[in-house]
């Protein structure tokens, strides 16, 4: 499957994650969103997020209640071509929360609390 990112990881103390995921600004979803003004649809974030959340657990999660998601500013791919991802897991009552932050150049673009399953 072709992705809109590429991840890697960068760090890991303890539950924090540090990532970096680079943008594919030749990928096809920026011809459609939008025709001469590109910018990273909101579900292809949630799913870069996903897959760094599966990559550092080692299996594969999906969302089971999102509690917060903002989105604070727009992701635009011939501008923006590295993301910072930041995350921390943490067990609650059996239940799998993860706090994560997406920015770019020092600029935060989402803001995400959910709980995993």
């Amino acid at each position: 499957m072709n992705h809109v990112f590429s991840i890697y990881q960068t760090n890991k103390i303890d539950q924090s994650f540090h990532y970096q995921a680079k943008i594919d600004m030749y990928h096809s979803v920026f011809k459609g969103h939008f025709p001469d003004q590109p910018v990273v649809p909101g579900v292809c974030t949630m799913n870069m997020l996903k897959l760094c959340f599966a990559d550092a657990l080692g299996y594969a999660v999906r969302y089971d209640y999102i509690k917060e998601c903002k989105f604070l500013s727009v992701i635009v791919p011939q501008e923006h071509q590295v993301l910072d991802v930041k995350f921390d897991f943490k067990t609650v009552e059996d239940k799998l929360n993860v706090i994560a932050e997406v920015s770019y150049n020092g600029n935060k673009a989402i803001k995400l609390k959910a709980t995993l399953v």
